[in-house]
């Protein structure tokens, strides 16, 4: 192949006056990436994400502290029902009386029902609702063997049904400590 004559005024040869051109792209060396400032965000993702889930876990230590706590004063009036009340109207020497006194504390044993159910339903575990539900069923049974006696009919053998009104309720408290 034949070269063409250039034109006037140019030539094909590179003049020592004209700049180097600059380096591709390619050939500079790569930058790091700024790794401080990654690793800042992650340190700061990880601490919101500790403190976000031990705020979780105080919530949840703190609503089931209050639920026992709660079950602990339930658990509290169905053991004075066990252990104060029953022996109160047993000493009782009539079935009148132990109606009148049964009469008297009938609101007090009436919230001691109430509450198990409330605390059954805002359990923190299935096993923390069962408990709940026996307690609760044990002064059911407990205030439905009471109603019996304040109804019509003979009582005569009222003192045995007291002794098993106690046991329904000992039996739900457990042993005592």
């Amino acid at each position: 192949m034949i070269d063409a004559p250039a034109p006037r005024g140019t030539s094909s040869a590179p003049s020592a006056s004209s700049s180097p051109s600059p380096a591709p792209e390619a050939a500079k060396p790569a930058q790091p990436a700024d790794t401080g400032s990654q690793a800042a965000w992650l340190a700061r993702a990880i601490l919101v994400v500790a403190v976000t889930v031990g705020r979780w876990l105080l919530v949840r230590a703190r609503r089931r502290r209050r639920w026992l706590t709660r079950l602990e004063a339930t658990t509290g009036e169905v053991a004075w029902f066990a252990r104060e009340l029953v022996p109160q109207l047993r000493r009782s020497r009539s079935a009148d009386q132990v109606v009148g006194g049964w009469h008297i504390a009938m609101p007090r044993v009436a919230s001691a029902e109430d509450e198990p159910t409330v605390l059954s339903s805002s359990a923190p575990g299935q096993q923390d609702a069962a408990r709940a539900l026996q307690l609760r069923d044990a002064v059911r049974s407990a205030s439905g063997k009471l109603e019996a006696l304040s109804g019509p009919g003979a009582h005569d053998e009222w003192a045995l049904d007291l002794d098993d009104v106690e046991a329904v309720l000992v039996a739900a408290l457990g042993p005592t400590p």
